[in-house]
């Protein structure tokens, strides 16, 4: 899953999806589940379509068949 916010401040269910990440790691299991995300108040480097273009590789090669985005328009647009 990848996730887009502002802030960690205004970011939506973000500990769930964390707590879900640490469930997966937890038993083994890092293919069911993998959670990806940033916020633009830290100045990380935005997702552009050379990043989305590899996660997208590497995913299929692994046999992973869906991802799913949540974040501003713009960054689901990205995926699409």
């Amino acid at each position: 899953m990848f996730v887009g916010f502002q802030s960690r401040k205004d970011a939506i269910a973000l500990s769930m999806l964390e707590g879900l990440q640490q469930i997966v790691n937890n038993n083994n299991c890092p293919h069911k589940f993998r959670l990806f995300f940033r916020f633009s108040d830290q100045k990380s480097p935005r997702w552009n379509d050379e990043f989305i273009k590899k996660q997208l590789e590497t995913y299929q090669k692994e046999g992973i068949g869906k991802i799913y985005v949540c974040g501003p328009p713009l960054l689901e647009e990205q995926f699409d």
